[in-house]
């Protein structure tokens, strides 16, 4: 029951760490008109959040949080409620946060780029960037997490349907957007098998390159 725990605490943390920094940066690139600033600036944040991630998973002992609970049903659907009230609480109220006061929304950020990526090289630089934080820092962090970490503890404590399931589920979550958390879902729950079949994180995150790359691809055909 502890890991139940651990995993469900882990995840909130993780949640609101990526919540409260997209926040930061939009507020922040709101303001910014160098696009080697705005590129540098998401890359670190994003390098902080999982190195904090990583700290929290494999460094500090979680179990030092004493609360008890019984191994049965009730008390884990119970938590999970907590869990989903927390998370689907914090994004509504950093939407509303956003759009009432600060008059800003996640589509506000692309005309604000028209503006900074005036010349080739900019663009260029953007994308760069956008490709190091989407093709190759959040595969390798969001597989050690979700599946390395997560689903391999699920998988000790129930079988292999329900693990893959629930692991898929925060991972989906924690996208907090209903198309991205569909498509994550779908994924994970496609990851997750292929994970318990296989063993192999190295797969996990090879195919979860490919799968942000093509959707890197789809943006950059937009932006450009």
């Amino acid at each position: 029951m502890r890991k139940y725990r651990d995993i469900f605490l882990i995840t909130i943390i993780h949640t609101i760490l990526i919540l409260t920094s997209t926040s930061l940066v939009t507020i922040i690139t709101n303001r910014v008109t160098n696009v080697y600033v705005y590129s540098v600036l998401n890359i670190v944040l994003l390098v902080l959040i999982y190195y904090n991630m990583y700290v929290l998973i494999y460094k500090f002992p979680v179990d030092i949080i004493k609360i008890k609970y019984k191994n049965n049903k009730k008390k884990i659907t119970h938590y999970i409620t907590i869990l989903l009230f927390i998370m689907v609480t914090n994004s509504i109220l950093l939407s509303k946060l956003e759009n009432t006061f600060l008059n800003l929304s996640l589509y506000s950020v692309l005309p604000k780029l028209n503006l900074i990526l005036d010349t080739s090289s900019k663009l260029i630089i953007y994308l760069l960037s956008l490709f190091i934080q989407t093709c190759l820092i959040a595969p390798i962090a969001e597989e050690l997490i979700y599946r390395k970490f997560i689903l391999n503890n699920l998988l000790d404590n129930c079988n292999a349907f329900k693990s893959i399931i629930l692991s898929s589920f925060l991972f989906s979550i924690y996208h907090l957007n209903l198309l991205q958390g569909i498509n994550a879902m779908i994924i994970g729950v496609f990851l997750g098998y292929l994970y318990h079949r296989t063993c192999s994180i190295n797969i996990c995150i090879l195919l979860h390159f490919i799968n942000n790359f093509i959707n890197f691809i789809i943006l950059t055909i937009y932006i450009t």
